[in-house]
């Protein structure tokens, strides 16, 4: 099986392709040795920082920007999102507030990403 990865380490976005042989991952293309880690982790274990929105309430918003503070498994990103949907917020919210330790795996949490303050009209 082969798959090309674009490198996104570094400026020079190389085209890798990996093959899997056996148990080895062979790659193609790439221009140093994180190139070839990164590809490797793509096939093998993609991830990204995963980013979305919380409902908030005593807020002229409606909803407060979250993200992970380490990347998750993509295969992962339909539960986060199951998690987060059963959130409700309270302003006010500190920018970096936890909102969950260990979201999803241990060592990561999801954060706010904006402050918000309470506005007193609710």
């Amino acid at each position: 099986m082969s798959h090309k990865v674009t490198c996104i380490i570094c400026p020079k976005s190389c085209i890798i392709e990996t093959k899997i042989i056996g148990n080895e991952i062979i790659t193609l293309g790439e221009g140093c040795n994180r190139g070839k880690k990164y590809a490797i982790t793509e096939v093998t274990d993609p991830r990204r920082i995963f980013t979305s929105t919380v409902l908030i309430g005593g807020s002229d918003l409606r909803v407060v920007p979250v993200r992970t503070t380490k990347p998750i498994r993509k295969n992962d990103w339909k539960k986060a999102k199951k998690i987060i949907e059963k959130l409700k917020l309270n302003a006010p919210v500190d920018f970096g507030k936890i909102i969950i330790s260990d979201f999803l795996e241990q060592g990561i949490n999801l954060i706010v990403t904006r402050e918000v303050m309470k506005d007193n009209n609710f």
